[in-house]
């Protein structure tokens, strides 16, 4: 005959051979005789178990989460006419009744729905659970809330608080910011809690850096190879990072046609960086990798799901993800989906369920932030200014896109040719410095005046493009930029170009402007209320204007005098400037700026120990001879 037992907080049935049977809260009302059906074979409960009270009035079930120690956890919560009962640990799937303090209960609450919610969700224990656990039960909506959504545990994982004791990898060899160790140890949380995030942070906070650390911490450990995607023209800058910050991490550049074919030669490498083209074209290869970090540097680049690009690189496995864009969300609300297909793809579900939930207007954004938000670490110039130095220079090292770097080698190797070693002046080198500012600068077609060419001019120069990516975040931002060049032709491809672009005005002041004029130019531009770009040649505005309305300034060709460089500088960063000023100085390696750039950090350190001449035309021999021997084709002198 089968008897009846407590087992933890469930009333059940024991056969004779000992088999335990979990029965229903009707089967048991049954048993009692105060049922509408039979429990057959089963004896009335209150013979074995005398001291057993049975409640006539049910209990209501919810569940309460927690963090501590940077776990979160779940446990099951039940209360009686709005009063809590106490619990001791229950079985998944629940059962719809309780033993609680020596009395059984029975669930008031649909446990169909709740055992379908923690299923959903992946619980299979009460206990420990992830962050993204957590999130999918308070947004479900068939869930009935049944974990009511706490703020202060949504926004946990951007606390510093929460994880102050990772430690910086002690190989790491910078220095960081109070918001950029905040930021690794955000990322490190994150890695331990879900399947990937969003650095968000505005261009210029050092959104590599905080990468980088998280790569050196994952790779001390012992993890497996990473791999970093990044638009083409970025690859050289990740490639000085890595060897910059973490100089022991065997970092492999996957990239041109004598790339390797095989996946475990690249996972003999601790970082490996690639394009998203070579991505696409190596796909099949990838696949079958086993990677630990897949970074997606300006990841804006998978906003449209539909396309090859995003498609092939969600295919790419990894332990975790991290989508690294200043400007993740652009236009509409299914831009923040595919990006999140790949951080966390059952985050917002599939693609319909997805568009019928968020509609793409203002209350569907405004209804998505909340699901997202412990997803992103995003940081602006405002909020860490306390952080910053008042002036912060980043030197932007570009690749050349595949098609320039041919062009250039031409054009390098016919100046050789011409000329000779004992030829060699600064004037041998214009056309190439002309090039790398733009192809169309050297392109008779386009003019004075700007209007032959109708190509987009991002579409055959990496630089063009990043200045682009680089100025859209400014003005989504609201600000202003200065931006610097050196000649004609380009002044009038950004007054053709960023107008129908994005939308702005643009200012000019050339060494054709009258300069009884230049200060209204400067007041026109600084009085704009709308973002907007005011472009400058360096010699003729270096000196002598205020323009601390812009706190963004970008020297888009290098000069050989730094002195000019620092000058032009100085038209935002001066007395009256409320703002850190970020300066962007933008330079192709392996070309003829790389040696300009050069020679200026070493001007400027010699500037404090000695008295050196900063004039362009006393560059020494040598130094030109090897502007005309580096190759971007080969990466190396010729």
């Amino acid at each position: 005959m089968a008897r009846w037992e407590i087992s933890g907080n469930e009333l059940v049935l024991v056969a004779d051979t000992g088999s335990i049977r979990r029965v229903t809260s009707s089967f048991v009302y049954n048993a009692m005789g105060v049922g509408s059906g039979t429990a057959q074979d089963a004896p009335d409960p209150r013979g074995d178990l005398p001291g057993l009270r049975f409640s006539k009035r049910g209990l209501s079930l919810s569940f309460s989460a927690s963090f501590h120690d940077g776990k979160f956890s779940l446990l099951p919560k039940a209360s009686k006419l709005g009063k809590p009962v106490p619990l001791g640990e229950l079985p998944i799937p629940l059962p719809d009744h309780v033993v609680a303090d020596g009395v059984w209960y029975f669930i008031n609450d649909d446990i169909a729905r709740l055992n379908e919610t923690l299923a959903d969700v992946g619980v299979n224990c009460f206990g420990p659970i992830s962050l993204v656990q957590y999130l999918r039960l308070v947004t479900m909506d068939h869930a009935g809330k049944c974990v009511p959504i706490n703020d202060d545990l949504v926004d946990v994982a951007k606390r510093s608080s929460s994880f102050s004791d990772l430690a910086v990898p002690p190989l790491l060899n910078a220095k960081l910011y109070p918001y950029q160790l905040t930021g690794y140890r955000w990322l490190r949380f994150m890695a331990e809690q879900a399947d990937g995030c969003v650095l968000g942070d505005e261009m210029g906070l050092g959104k590599t850096l905080q990468v980088i650390t998280l790569l050196l911490a994952r790779h001390d450990e012992g993890r497996q190879t990473s791999l970093v995607i990044a638009p083409v023209s970025l690859l050289e800058n990740w490639r000085r990072e890595l060897t910059r910050f973490a100089p022991t991490l065997d970092v492999f550049i996957h990239h041109g046609s004598d790339r390797p074919g095989w996946v475990k030669t690249l996972e003999t490498h601790d970082v490996v960086v690639m394009s998203y083209g070579t991505a696409i074209s190596d796909l099949g290869m990838l696949a079958m990798g086993n990677w630990d970090v897949l970074v997606l540097d300006e990841a804006q680049a998978i906003k449209n799901p539909d396309s090859r690009r995003s498609i092939s690189i969600k295919r790419i496995p990894r332990a975790f993800g991290i989508a690294v864009s200043g400007t993740p969300f652009e236009n509409h609300v299914l831009d923040v989906w595919s990006l999140f297909n790949f951080v966390e793809p059952p985050l917002l579900g599939d693609r319909d369920g997805f568009a019928a939930e968020y509609p793409d207007n203002l209350e569907g954004a405004a209804k998505l932030e909340g699901s997202i938000s412990p997803f992103i670490l995003r940081r602006t110039v405002s909020e860490v200014a306390n952080d910053l130095p008042k002036k912060t220079i980043i030197n932007v090292p570009l690749t050349l896109l595949d098609s320039e770097a041919e062009t250039y080698e031409e054009i390098r190797r016919l100046a050789v040719k011409e000329i000779g070693e004992a030829g060699a002046t600064l004037a041998s080198l214009t056309r190439l410095r002309m090039f790398c500012t733009h192809p169309f600068v050297l392109d008779d077609s386009l003019g004075a005046t700007g209007k032959a060419l109708s190509a987009d001019p991002g579409s055959v120069s990496s630089k063009y493009d990043y200045l682009c990516t680089l100025l859209e975040e400014i003005f989504l931002r609201g600000e202003k930029a200065l931006v610097f060049t050196s000649y004609r032709k380009m002044f009038a491809i950004l007054s053709r170009d960023l107008p129908s672009r994005f939308g702005v005005g643009v200012f000019e002041i050339d060494g054709s402007t009258d300069p009884k004029l230049r200060q209204s130019v400067v007041d026109e531009f600084s009085t704009q209320e709308q973002p907007s770009v005011l472009v400058l040649n360096p010699a003729a505005a270096g000196t002598g204007l205020n323009i601390t309305a812009a706190c963004n300034v970008i020297h888009y060709n290098l000069e050989w005098n730094p002195a000019k460089e620092d000058q032009a500088t100085a038209r935002a960063y001066r007395r009256g400037q409320e703002r850190p000023v970020m300066v962007y100085r933008l330079f192709y390696s392996g070309t003829v700026e790389e040696l300009i750039k050069e020679r200026m950090d070493f001007k400027r350190e010699m500037a404090g120990k000695a008295v050196v001449g900063t004039d362009g035309d006393r560059v020494d021999r040598e130094a030109i001879i090897r502007a005309l021997s580096l190759s971007p084709i080969r990466g190396q002198e010729q």
